[in-house]
C-alpha cells in the first residue's frame, strides 16, 4: 500500500464519515442512523478499498447501525490524510462536495431552526466557510445559513438529505 491515499471524490465521501463517526480506535467504521449511509459505507469499502464481504462487520446498536472493518494500514493512511483535510478539501469540486457530504451524513440533522452539523471541528468549520457555506454555532451545532446553498453542494452525494426530509416531526424538509 502507498504512503498516501489515492483519493477519488467517493473516497473523500469516506473520509467524511471517517472523521466524525469513526468510534473504534482500531478499525475503519460508522455508527450512523440512517441504512442508505451504511449501505454506501460498504459498497465503497467494497469497490475501492477491496474489502472482503465477509470482513465488513454490521450490528445494530439501538436506533443505530454500525459498521467497520479493520485494517491498520488503511487507518494510518485515512489519519494521515485527515490531517491534511483543509489543503484537500479546499476547492469547489467533486472530492471537496462528497467530503462534505460525508461529514453531513455522519453527523448532520435538521430541527426548527434548520439544517445543522453536530460537534465539528474549527478545520471543518474553515472548510465550509471557504467553500461559501456559512454556518452559525450555537453550543455544537453548527447552523447552516445558507442552507438552500449547501443543499445544492451536497445533494448528489448525500444519503441524510433525503432521509431527514421524510422524518415525522422535521419543520424543515431540505429539498
Amino acid at each position: 500500500m502507498s504512503r498516501k491515499l489515492k483519493l477519488n471524490p467517493k473516497i473523500s465521501y469516506m473520509l467524511g464519515l471517517y472523521s466524525h463517526c469513526n468510534q473504534e480506535k482500531s478499525a475503519i467504521g460508522i455508527t450512523v442512523d440512517n441504512s442508505r449511509t451504511i449501505e454506501k459505507f460498504v459498497e465503497i469499502s467494497l469497490k475501492e478499498f477491496n474489502v472482503q464481504p465477509n470482513r465488513i462487520l454490521i450490528s445494530e446498536e439501538g436506533r443505530n447501525t454500525k459498521a467497520l472493518f479493520y485494517n491498520s494500514k488503511l487507518r494510518n493512511l485515512f489519519d494521515k490524510t485527515i490531517a491534511r483535510k483543509s489543503k484537500l478539501f479546499k476547492y469547489k469540486n467533486a472530492y471537496a462536495m462528497e467530503y462534505i457530504a460525508g461529514v453531513f451524513d455522519a453527523c448532520g440533522k435538521v430541527d426548527n431552526r434548520g439544517i445543522f452539523m453536530e460537534g465539528i471541528d474549527r478545520e471543518d468549520q474553515m472548510i465550509l466557510e471557504n467553500l461559501g457555506i456559512h454556518i452559525l454555532q450555537k453550543g455544537k451545532r453548527n447552523y447552516i445559513i445558507n442552507d438552500s446553498f449547501f443543499i445544492m453542494f451536497i445533494k448528489e452525494f448525500s444519503m441524510r438529505l433525503s432521509y431527514i426530509a421524510h422524518i415525522p416531526g422535521n419543520e424543515r424538509d431540505p429539498h
